[in-house]
């Protein structure tokens, strides 16, 4: 009994974690650089002492050790950068994570899932209440710090929402930013839409995604409903009902920030608000040249090419670490997707796998601890999704 008791208080602590790595950097709840070096020690630490060991020494865990070891080593023997601490604690965690047997990972993850849905949940529930009425608990002040611009927000008790616009801005919960909470959500629909036991996290996903207001958000979205769900009425109906009082409540600035934003644009470039023309021209001079093969080093961006900002997604990660970087976690990447499955690829993880990739296009995805666990545990509740909507974690 107690050996029950200690996995499952550790798959809570892999939870909080988890949910806690979500949060952005400038929030009153985090807790520091050196602080999460801790957490993430503590953590290994704590997994070791279980016995019988959780931990299992696998394909997938080597290939993720040496993929980002060969890139490491790129950017610091040929261009003499080394990754950031931030870097190395998720390249730690996820390791880590990877490590563990694949029921204690399933578990965690449920645990994470519902934690994740509850905060994404009560921080719509407040979002909504301070754009209604402009009243909420701000319990202070915090500022977004970048080479190129300050951003000062309102902290809420579960949002940061930003002061420097005439409306409220988009939401974005404790997220770093509206995008990475759509991302988080898009990501959660492929993985909880087909488990039973969480159905209800799955509309909590998709209403905070729509709330987002993220133009990548509902274009996953409609991949999504496209691949995963039956065009009937019950399921049209449910929609809606979830839907239309949001499109009514936030018309306004659903119409700026995607109606207005598609059709003012006339090619699908003028829509790719990623990278700067500045950073562009570095970006495609760098390739030119050849040193875009190797890039410049992790985090060796010249400040003047971030001064206005956008400068972010693919375009950024390949400029620090290089085309032969990105091929070795390409490969890397879809290797420990396709072992996951079995070795035996479904529809729904061919979708997904698009999804993800074009995801990095518009966000550096691959350090990222909660959204590399969704993209690791995918492959597998695919596999016990393929009996049916009623499918259970429990079933593994």
């Amino acid at each position: 009994m107690m050996k029950i008791s200690k996995i499952l208080f550790f798959q809570y602590i892999l939870a909080i974690y988890l949910v806690y790595s979500s949060i952005c950097r400038y929030s009153i709840y985090f807790l520091g650089v050196y602080t999460s070096t801790v957490l993430v020690l503590f953590i290994g630490v704590l997994g070791l002492t279980i016995s019988p060991k959780i931990l299992k020494n696998n394909v997938q865990t080597n290939l993720f050790l040496l993929g980002w070891a060969l890139v490491f080593l790129i950017s610091i023997i040929v261009n003499g950068k080394r990754p950031g601490l931030i870097l190395l604690n998720n390249f730690l965690f996820i390791w880590f994570y990877l490590s563990l047997q694949v029921k204690i990972q399933l578990g965690a993850f449920r645990i994470y899932v519902w934690f994740l849905s509850i905060l994404v949940f009560l921080s719509a529930i407040e979002y909504i209440i301070y754009s209604i009425t402009g009243y909420g608990i701000i319990i202070g002040t915090v500022t977004r710090s970048s080479a190129y611009r300050d951003t000062s927000f309102y902290h809420l008790i579960f949002n940061v929402i930003r002061q420097d616009v005439i409306s409220v801005s988009r939401f974005q919960g404790l997220f770093i930013e509206p995008g990475t909470l759509g991302t988080v959500c898009a990501f959660m629909l492929f993985a909880t839409w087909k488990i039973k036991a969480l159905r209800i996290p799955f509309w909590v996903f998709f209403i905070c995604g729509l709330l987002s207001l993220s133009l990548a958000y509902y274009v996953f979205l409609l991949v999504f409903f496209t691949a995963n769900v039956k065009s009937t009425v019950k399921n049209t109906l449910r929609i809606l009902i979830l839907a239309m009082p949001l499109f009514f409540v936030f018309k306004n600035a659903f119409e700026i920030e995607i109606i207005e934003r598609v059709d003012s644009a006339d090619s699908v470039e003028e829509l790719d608000n990623r990278t700067t023309e500045a950073f562009d021209e570095v970006f495609f001079n760098a390739f030119e040249s050849g040193e875009l093969w190797l890039g410049v080093g992790s985090n060796n961006i010249d400040e003047s090419l971030t001064e206005d900002g956008g400068n972010a997604g693919a375009k950024k990660w390949i400029y620090q670490y290089g085309i032969i970087s990105f091929i070795i976690i390409f490969f890397v990447y879809n290797l420990i997707y396709y072992r996951r499955t079995g070795m035996h690829l479904q529809y729904n993880d061919w979708v997904f796998l698009i999804v993800y990739w074009a995801c990095f296009y518009v966000l550096e995805i691959f350090m990222t601890p909660s959204l590399f666990v969704i993209y690791s545990i995918i492959p597998i509740l695919c596999r016990l999704g393929a009996g049916g909507r009623n499918a259970t974690i429990d079933s593994l």
